[in-house]
């Protein structure tokens, strides 16, 4: 198995070495053998930790950031740094369990122990405050290409305000699918592509009146404006276009 970050395709599907299409960007062959390869000691087992109680149980549709832990059958796993963490929400990645054969949740989640039990409050329960940020911007629409939303941008979703993140995630805030709380396609998608930022209610209505300046009329027009080099403008000169 070659070394990260190509390891990261030992184990998957169309990996298999010697006969598949991709197999050397895993993979590197060696040489030819014969009969098996007998252990020279006894085999070595890593022992799990135990970490007491068990942490929530995984949740697809939950946000996992890095350092998350959750359980699965008795097992403690934790979301590893960005940018491994951004599978750690996203369907196909539920910690221990395979897809199509394939182990995806090694790409996003380390086993870090095993547990029983459920973990207790050590205090009252800490609920995160939103917001508020007053009037509601639109709701979210599909973009022309002239009208593609960029970082920054603030859409509206079931009285939720949610802002597009920095690049390269900005790329997929007007992409169908992406839709703030809409799981259209892979559950959680939109999570990628938009951060909850806080609640309103109502809409965003102008602050006053618009105001119109009237241009003073100047009598006759100066000599039109001239480029070039011979053409040289001091402080107060008047031009017309």
């Amino acid at each position: 198995c070659n070394k990260s970050p190509a390891s990261a395709w030992c184990s998957m599907a169309n990996y298999e070495p010697g006969t598949s299409q991709y197999w050397e960007q895993a993979w590197t062959e060696l040489g030819s053998c014969t009969g098996t390869m007998a252990p020279t000691d006894s085999p070595s087992n890593v022992v799990l930790s135990d970490v007491g109680g068990c942490p929530n149980e995984f949740e697809a549709a939950a946000d996992y950031e890095e350092g998350d832990q959750v359980s699965n059958k008795n097992l403690v796993y934790q979301c590893k740094s960005w940018p491994q963490s951004e599978h750690c929400s996203q369907a196909g990645y539920t910690p221990g369990e395979e897809v199509g054969g394939v182990e995806n949740w090694i790409h996003a989640w380390t086993v870090v122990g095993h547990c029983s039990g459920t973990i207790g409050p050590t205090s009252a329960p800490s609920h995160v405050q939103l917001t508020d940020m007053g009037g509601c911007p639109e709701s979210w629409s599909a973009k022309s290409v002239e009208e593609l939303y960029e970082e920054g941008d603030k859409v509206e979703s079931n009285g939720l305000v949610f802002a597009c993140k920095a690049w390269p995630f900005s790329g997929h805030c007007s992409q169908a699918g992406y839709e703030p709380l809409k799981d259209d396609g892979t559950a959680g998608a939109w999570k990628d592509a938009w951060s909850l930022v806080g609640y309103c209610e109502g809409s965003i209505g102008p602050t006053a009146a618009p105001n119109f300046d009237e241009l003073a009329t100047v009598g006759a027009c100066p000599k039109e404006w001239v480029g070039g080099a011979i053409t040289a403008y001091e402080p107060d000169d008047k031009v017309s276009v």
